[in-house]
């Protein structure tokens, strides 16, 4: 089900990506409790996160912010992926995924326009999820 909210998601984008100059548009899209982020770069592709709260885990990797919440929000409170300091972990870790997919496609063995198969990549994109999300 959540590929299909994300990939329903993307003809927002479509929309949205050309009445702004940002490379962050934030939360684009909502269905039920699971809100869409989105990044774009400047070559046109797409990055997407998918938050959902976990009510039953409170550090479930893609919808806790326990650092970032802790200090703003009481711990009874209800994940607001909304908040100011919600919307700034999910940009910090969309800007350490730019970063780390920019220096893989500078790659000389990398091809481009296909799937990025590094392990490191990987291994970055798994710590930026776990050190912002």
């Amino acid at each position: 089900m959540n590929q299909f909210i994300v990939h329903s998601s993307l003809d927002i984008v479509e929309e949205v990506q050309w009445g702004t100059g940002q490379m962050y548009l934030k939360h684009i899209d909502r269905f039920h409790n699971n809100y869409i982020s989105c990044f774009l770069t400047a070559g046109n592709i797409k990055f997407l996160l998918l938050t959902s709260p976990n009510p039953d885990n409170p550090r479930s990797s893609a919808a806790s912010m326990s650092s970032v919440r802790s200090s703003a929000y009481p711990s009874s409170s209800a994940y607001n992926p909304t908040a100011p300091a919600a919307e700034e972990a999910i940009k910090n870790f969309f800007m350490e995924v730019y970063d780390s997919w920019v220096k893989t496609i500078m790659n000389p063995f990398y091809s481009l326009n296909q799937p990025v198969k590094s392990p490191v990549f990987r291994a970055r994109v798994a710590a930026a999820a776990k050190k912002y999300l």
